[in-house]
């Protein structure tokens, strides 16, 4: 299936191509009026792209004028073959473009553009009129396009990527309030459904990146989460998608209040689940907020800018989606922090019938990015969010935005709110050459792009390679043997080639045949059908809008609007008056001092940031004043703000620095860096991150101080103790504690194992505690105190903390668990003569981290297990063997004191000796006279006793049958125990063996338990019969039952997964389920039992389980919802009701599994074996575990929404299209 419109679909209604004006008098209608560009300059004429006669200044009065020029070059541009917008002239792999160049603000008339395609993300070497004259440029291969316009290519902030094939939800004349009203129906509202719905498959994901492309955008944030989108668009929310960008990764926040059961709140900051202030460390948070008009909606934006009990979150790396339910002092706040807004208007308009109030965002300074949202209530592609942009524009705000600012809007500024605008959105030297060419023979500068179609799209090069365009241009720019990977399209007419299966490895065909057949379409040639409007309307509360008295169409007429050619409806939240916050009389809307009487405040500047008179795209330092520019190394960062202002690392790569440089202060925060060659000396399963640290060997070894460092990954990678790495990522400061966020690089390299870790470093714990000498010094170092005290077994958490596994020492030091908690757990005034690990400081507190038992002294662990029973008359170990055990091997031999409780009954030697180099030692001990009496071991205060029953050989024994009862399938064997009260006598204890009826199963006659031993195992078998069979042990007149159950299911070994259900027709979150089946015959706690799933290893999403399966039945976790797709048709039913977060994985180019262990969740690592696994999808190119301990083959295939994946009765695994949750036995 190849999606599209029909060609006679109507002309857009909001695809005018209009003029920009720059200031608007909010008393009067708007009039506008273009610059053309001066073809009458001589060899390299300019004009300025101002379009009114304004303060020049940009600082008090007016906002500033759009700046920029338009430099026209004295190059011949040959004329494109008929009916092309450009013409190839094949060179060498060097590419020069030839056109309309909108670099930055500035505009080139018949300018150049040099790239260099020698690597995948090829960059740009020259903008301006003169790069055919650079030795690149002389050989190079020539696009020459006389009528075209070369601009960056599109990029789109927002996005919901895996809902893309969703049609337009139509809702009549009804519109909302807030978001949670046509999400979840809340206050009588109509809830909106998506048709089709999500789809987090690669190809559903490429199906929207395909959508994008043709409209010429080469780069989203689309919310893509764990799905697989290797290939074609970059995918700025997601740091290992974005086809090799250096340092971009955007925490893309959906519910950043943790709202999505629909909280609302008028005030006060009750929610969920706010996110907390680390998420600033990422490189963009990105959160949807004050989605909507009333104060509910606004009280979003309060409580994640320092209301009290919310957070503060609005940063110079803060981009808000949405915005809409703000006034002018949340938006002030935003300028003030430097922070921008993602703007959505289709979707907004659809939703609410109002948009952000965009032109008092600009007047307080924030500048604004555009993004599409989504198909359902958005737009299809980049362009028509333009075209939307530029019609609400004209229409609706008297055409108080310049072209350039909407171009900008998609590009340069889409790429600041994405934190890639030191690598995207400007055609500048150094830039990768994310570019698209637009045909600009109807339009020119950067209305061309506004303007355009997909049909407009001539070429889209990502990284100076072709992705997409008109067939001539990427036939002559993809190699012959190549060509064959970018398919033919007819776009309307036009003939394309798209190079899908080049740059994917899936063709058109493949990504289109593979969803849902009713996706939206690809492309349409007009207006998309049911395209949402872009035409503002509230119909129930002013239906009487437009027309020559509303010019504005706000529904406030002209004579009583404080804005009447600026859209500036009443919203709930403005208390039933237009906003007018100043109180001046004009609107806020239209007042460019909103929060200040009259219009001689300063505005701000967007175009330049910092004021310092130097424009951005050509600012070195664009929020850091630095008029001078000055750039010592080079690389095109300014000293102002470069991390490494002596070392080159362009385009704000990683600088080389040591952990000195971090520790020290010498780095400032937020700074990029490498760190070359450390050790690790701390690392463990399920832990956030591990330590590094130098070498006293090093070479660039400067002393123990500030030599140890905390590298925060966010999980997954677990690196041993002993390796040395190279790793790179963000210095950050996390609540005081100085480390390295590498949550979003790559896992780093590991250079080589099993190195020596550097000596722990003597100390005390008052020299590390808060305040203490050496606490900044030795925070993330190896350390030992020595002859500590515990003085507190459980001390009150600090912020942000849990109670566990800690206790306190001298000074108030902390001994924490983040890797290893002590057992036995000390006791109040217990002595350690010393502990060694790694001083951290958490939650308020200087925090010693023990790695494991071996940094602590060797102390006793235990001593016997249970009773233990000794001949009378016997020297001997006790049986079962009473054993002294250590919590670690002992560096010299190490007496143990044992203590007799009655010496009439047992004794023995007053100590044991553990050998030098061992843990352990058995006792040897002597039976006086039968009874029982209690043998104690005692090392370092430590005391722990064993019961000893001393015996007569005379004495009867009795037996009992372990387990009393037990299932079994039919046809096979079950053990039963029988064990004995004492150790059975010299030649063995023969134990007599019954079963009734018999009949569906049978026993051997007796069996022998040998001398001195305490149990022996015979074998059930069962039958071709069901039934209860009573197996009865005798001794004598001693008797034991147990009841065997033989039914028709069947067994294994070990707990089994038998179902999973993981791809929702809808969203999967809160519907996916596990079942797991008992056929051990015997019943299983699950306490231990954990899960664990993923696609590179399952430490990606775990859960621990809890609750009891009997033999032969299912256990299913999961949930809590459950609908008739999911298999509950009459509501949901789990044992154990999880949310399973982060989702379960659906499967992409890789497969993806979900593991069984026998473990707690928090012990899952990369390489522990599970007890049982299913992997699903078209490979395990990741190499998955299996139960073998081996990459496992893959089971079964990915399931479509709806269907799951079950276990077959032959042990094979399929796609069951009817979820059955509630069926366990038999299997299909």
């Amino acid at each position: 299936m190849l999606a599209t419109g029909c060609p006679d679909d109507p002309v857009p209604a909001d695809g005018s191509s209009g003029s920009s004006s720059g200031t608007v008098d909010p008393s009067v209608d708007a009039t506008s009026t273009t610059s053309g560009v001066d073809t009458t300059a001589g060899t390299q004429g300019t004009t300025t792209q101002s379009e009114t006669d304004t303060d020049t200044t940009g600082t008090t009065g007016d906002p500033p004028d759009p700046p920029g020029r338009t430099i026209v070059c004295d190059n011949q541009i040959d004329p494109a073959p008929a009916g092309q917008v450009c013409d190839v002239t094949p060179g060498s792999g060097t590419l020069l473009l030839q056109g309309t160049v909108l670099s930055g603000f500035d505009v080139y008339v018949n300018g150049t553009v040099l790239v260099d395609t020698s690597e995948p993300n090829g960059r740009i070497t020259c903008v301006g009129c003169d790069c055919a004259a650079e030795p690149e440029g002389a050989a190079a291969t020539v696009v020459s396009c006389a009528d075209g316009v070369i601009s960056p290519g599109l990029i789109n902030p927002h996005d919901h990527i895996t809902f893309t094939l969703s049609q337009p939800v139509p809702h009549g004349v009804e519109r909302y309030d807030h978001r949670h009203e046509w999400r979840l129906g809340l206050g009588g509202a109509t809830e909106l459904n998506t048709f089709p719905g999500s789809d987090s498959s690669r190809e559903g994901v490429l199906y929207g990146e395909l959508r994008m492309l043709i409209g010429g955008a080469t780069s989203i944030s689309g919310s893509v989460g764990g799905s697989s989108a290797q290939g074609l668009l970059r995918n700025l929310d997601r740091g290992d998608l974005t086809e090799g960008l250096s340092a971009v990764d955007v925490n893309y926040r959906t519910f950043p209040l943790g709202d999505s059961n629909g909280t609302l709140l008028t005030s006060g900051c009750g929610y969920p689940s706010i996110d907390g202030t680390a998420n600033l460390n990422d490189d963009i948070y990105m959160p949807h907020i004050a989605e909507g008009i009333n104060l509910e909606a606004r009280n979003e934006f309060l409580c994640l800018s320092g209301a009290p009990g919310g957070q503060d979150l609005i940063a110079g790396n803060t981009s808000v989606i949405h915005g809409i339910g703000m006034r002018p002092i949340d938006i002030d706040a935003m300028g003030d922090e430097g922070a921008m807004l993602v703007w959505s208007p289709r979707s907004n308009v659809d939703l609410y019938g109002v948009t952000a109030e965009i032109t008092t965002y600009r007047n307080l300074g924030v500048r604004i990015a555009l993004g599409t949202d989504w198909t359902a209530s958005g737009s299809m592609n980049v362009l028509r969010e333009l075209a939307c942009a530029d019609a609400f524009n004209q229409d609706h705000l008297g055409g108080a935005f310049s072209d350039l600012e909407l171009w900008l809007m998609s590009t340069y500024w889409a790429a600041a709110s994405q934190g890639a605008d030191d690598q995207l959105g400007l055609v500048r030297p150094g830039y990768i050459a994310d570019l698209t060419i637009f045909d600009g023979s109807r339009d020119t500068a950067h209305r061309a792009v506004i303007g355009a179609d997909e049909t407009d799209v001539a070429l889209v090069l990502r990284g100076g390679h072709p992705l997409h365009g008109d067939a001539s241009l990427v036939e002559a720019l993809v190699d012959p043997v190549d060509v064959g990977g970018c398919e033919a399209l007819d776009v309307c007419g036009v003939q394309k080639r798209l190079c899908a299966q080049l740059d994917a490895g899936l063709d058109v065909a493949q990504i289109t045949g593979a969803v849902d057949q009713a996706a939206y379409p690809l492309f349409f040639c007009g207006a998309p059908d049911q395209e949402p409007s872009c035409d503002p309307a509230r119909p129930d509360e002013f239906p009487d809008r437009g027309g020559p008295a509303d010019a504005d169409g706000d529904g406030v007429p002209n004579d009583v609007d404080n804005c009447p050619s600026v859209f500036n409806p009443i919203r709930p939240l403005d208390a039933g008056a237009q906003g007018d916050a100043d109180m001046d009389g004009l609107g806020d809307a239209c007042d460019l001092c909103p929060l200040a009487p009259g219009q001689t405040c300063p505005v701000p500047d967007v175009f330049d940031q910092d004021g310092d008179g130097v424009e951005d795209p050509d600012d070195n330092c664009p929020v850091d004043e630095n008029a001078n520019q000055a750039d010592a190394d080079g690389d095109g960062t300014g000293d102002a703000c470069d991390a490494c202002p002596m070392v080159p690392n362009p385009g704000g790569g990683a600088c080389p620095v040591t952990i000195y440089d971090v520790k020290d202060g010498t780095v400032a925060e937020g700074a990029y860096v490498i760190i070359e060659d450390v050790v690790v000396t701390g690392s463990g399963p399920g832990t956030s991150g591990y330590f590094v640290q130098v070498h006293p060997m090093d070479a660039g070894y400067q002393g123990v101080d500030y030599s140890g460092l905390f590298v925060y990954t966010g999980g997954g990678f677990n690196p041993a103790a002993g390796d040395r790495l190279t790793l790179s990522g963000f210095v950050s400061n996390f609540f005081g504690q100085i480390q390295l966020d590498a949550s979003g690089e790559v896992a780093p390299v590991v250079l080589s194992s099993g190195n020596p870790l550097p000596p722990p470093e003597p100390t005390t714990p008052a020299d590390i505690v808060e305040l203490g000498p050496l606490q900044q010094e030795l925070e993330g170092v190896l350390v030992t105190v020595f002859s500590v005290t515990v003085s507190d077994v459980a001390p009150p958490p600090g912020p942000g903390d849990n109670a566990g596994c800690e206790y306190e020492v001298d000074a108030g030091l902390r001994v924490n668990d983040y890797f290893y908690c002590v057992s036995p757990f000390p006791l109040l005034d217990q002595g350690y003569p010393y502990i060694t690990g790694i001083a951290r400081w958490a939650n308020d507190y200087t925090k010693l981290e023990p790695r494991s038992v071996v940094d602590y002294p060797s102390s006793l662990v235990s001593f016997g297990d249970g009773q233990h029973f000794l001949l009378q008359g016997a020297m001997a170990v006790p049986i079962p063997e009473l054993r002294v055990q250590l919590s670690s091997p002992v560096l010299a031999d190490t007496p143990i004191d044992l203590l007799y409780e009655d010496p009439t009954v047992v004794t023995g030697p007053a100590t044991v000796d553990v050998l030098a180099g061992t843990d352990s030692v058995p006792v040897t001990l002597t039976g006086v006279m039968p009874g029982t009496a209690n043998v104690t071991a005692q090392l370092d205060g430590v005391a722990i006793a064993a019961s000893i029953r001393v015996y007569d050989d005379m004495e009867p024994r009795t037996p009992t049958l372990v387990p009393s009862a037990l299932a079994m399938p039919l046809m096979d064997m079950a053990d039963l125990t029988v064990s004995l009260n004492l150790p059975a006598p010299a030649g063995g204890q023969v134990v007599d063996l019954t079963i009734a009826p018999g009949a569906c199963a049978t026993v051997p006659a007796s069996v022998n338990v040998l001398a001195s031993e305490l149990s022996a195992v015979f074998t059930v078998t069962s039958g071709a019969c069901e039934g209860d069979e009573l197996v009865t042990a005798a001794i004598g007149p001693a008797t034991s039952d147990a009841l065997v159950s033989v039914v028709d299911a069947p067994a294994f070994p070990t707990l089994i997964i038998a179902e999973v259900y993981y791809d929702h027709t809808n969203m999967d979150d809160m519907f996916e389920w596990v079942k797991i089946y008992n056929g051990t015959g015997a019943p299983v706690d699950l306490s231990g039992h954990s899960l664990g799933w993923g696609g590179t290893d399952y430490t990606y999403g775990t859960l621990d389980l809890s609750g009891m399966v009997n033999s032969g039945e299912c256990f299913l976790v999961g949930g809590p919802n459950g609908d008739a797709a999911s298999g509950f048709p009459a509501g949901p039913m789990f044992d154990q009701a999880e949310v399973f977060t982060p989702n379960l994985q659906n499967s992409g180019t890789a497969g993806d599994a979900v593991a069984l262990f026998d473990v707690a969740a928090a012990a899952i690592g990369p390489a522990t074996v599970p007890l049982d696994a299913v992997i699903y999808g078209p490979n395990n190119d990741n190499g998955l575990l299996d139960e073998t301990g081996m990459a496992g083959v893959v089971d079964v295939a990915d399931a479509p929404a709806a269907s799951s994946v079950r276990l077959q009765s032959d042990g094979t695994w399929a796609i069951n299209p009817m979820p059955a949750p509630l069926e366990c036995v038999p299997f299909p």
